[in-house]
């Protein structure tokens, strides 16, 4: 085959058509698909389900728990403030 331009590489790739797919195929990958049984779909969603309760019922738990109102109104400054320098071990201790 004599070699060609980027022109004509990409004319042939716009004229090129797919060869149609036999009509049988359809039914060979049907017939080669393994049918999913009812019990494995059925605890699928038994666990969707009772993962979205846990949910739900985290959330519920969440809300109605007591908060205290964060006001400043309780807000004491310190009275003295005594920083402490704590060193690292890299550091060499004199």
């Amino acid at each position: 085959m004599p070699e060609m331009n980027d022109d004509e590489l990409s004319r042939m790739l716009r004229e090129w058509k797919a060869p149609a797919t036999p009509k049988e195929i359809q039914q060979r990958v049907m017939a080669a698909a393994e049918p999913v049984p009812v019990v494995a779909t059925w605890r699928g969603w038994a666990a969707v389900a009772l993962a979205a309760a846990a949910v739900v019922l985290l959330v519920v738990l969440v809300m109605r728990t007591p908060r205290r109102p964060s006001t400043l109104a309780d807000f004491e400054p310190v009275k003295e403030l005594q920083p402490r320098v704590i060193k690292s071990g890299y550091e060499e201790v004199k």
